[in-house]
């Protein structure tokens, strides 16, 4: 069996079949099946990852080169590239539209998600807009600016968006500020990191129900959620990776991890999670006996990532690099 070098890791080569058929129930070895190189001249700090099932489609914030790249998930080839935004930060996607954060533009650049027509710009949402949320039921975008420290919510109305509430988030001030939370409708509530707090919003009141301390030392990042064990999943800068019960904010497990964490993804149907370890890999988490079982190995500093929920490929953005790996469950 031929040998290949990967980052400095050596790794069996197979061939490159599909990632579905690959993708196997509890998986705990992967391989690389791909690297995509992106168009633009440098790399460097990239904020976010996105995966889009409707379309199967990749999105990958390129903060360096002022745009957003949308990769084809069927042939791991770029499909788009979304110009216009000058540094770009958190991505969400509903049915119709892709909301692209514009953390030094200080806008929400929202483009249609099949054409990739400019719809609308939101620019009132406060300054370094980054954690977008979409919640389906109400049709309302949630957008947290980091240097407002503050969470704006618009509702869609006709073609485009009206700003329904602002507030500021706790606490306030704040040193850090928010990072990218998520929005679960079965709980109907935003869960919004910030500092090494959490604040736990009511998405019907539009207000902070309670704030949350789970005993982070430094700060929280972001946070997935997984619906089978209703648990969220919490990165910190503390080295560590928190599993909380979503109900109440209690602590079920502490993942040690080797360095600070950024972007997690969660797979519910493979019982896996995926963390940005600026370590230099990804760490793999069994989400049901909440432990690090494996890690896939990238370039240092790498933080941002997604998982193809249908096929259980792994994206992992090498931004300092400028490419994306894209890996298979085995």
């Amino acid at each position: 069996m031929k040998k290949i070098s990967l980052i400095g890791v050596s790794l069996c080569a197979l061939s490159l079949a599909a990632p579905g058929a690959l993708g196997a129930a509890n998986p705990t070895h992967y391989r690389l099946i791909k690297t995509i190189d992106l168009p633009g001249a440098k790399g460097g700090h990239g904020d976010w990852v996105a995966y889009d099932r409707a379309t199967d489609t990749v999105w990958v914030a390129q903060a360096p080169d002022h745009d957003v790249v949308v990769i084809d998930a069927k042939t791991n080839a770029v499909k788009k590239v979304i110009d216009g935004v000058e540094e770009g930060n958190g991505i969400v996607l509903n049915d119709r539209d892709a909301f692209l954060a514009d953390g030094k533009g200080n806008k929400v650049v929202v483009v249609d998600k099949r054409s990739f027509a400019k719809v609308a710009e939101l620019t009132d949402g406060g300054k370094t807009p980054d954690g977008l949320y979409w919640d389906a039921k109400a049709g309302r975008l949630w957008v947290a600016a980091d240097d407002d420290n503050q969470l704006s919510v618009y509702e869609a109305s006709g073609s485009g968006f009206k700003k329904v509430s602002s507030f500021k988030l706790e606490p306030n001030p704040a040193k850090d500020g928010p990072d990218v939370g998520t929005f679960v409708a079965a709980h109907d509530r935003v869960y919004q990191p910030d500092d090494n707090k959490i604040d736990v919003i009511d998405a019907k009141t539009m207000k902070i129900e309670t704030v949350w301390d789970p005993g982070i030392k430094k700060s929280a990042k972001t946070i997935a959620y997984d619906p089978k064990t209703d648990h969220l999943i919490v990165g910190t800068t503390d080295k560590d990776v928190l599993i909380l019960n979503a109900k109440d904010g209690s602590v079920v497990a502490t993942v040690p991890v080797d360095g600070a964490v950024d972007q997690s993804v969660a797979d519910s149907s493979a019982r896996r999670a995926y963390v940005g370890d600026k370590a230099g890999h990804v760490d793999v988490i069994d989400l049901d006996q909440n432990k690090r079982i494996s890690t896939i190995p990238s370039d240092k500093d790498m933080h941002t990532l997604t998982v193809d929920s249908e096929n259980h490929a792994i994206y992992v953005y090498r931004d300092q690099s400028n490419k994306v790996d894209v890996f298979a469950a085995e």
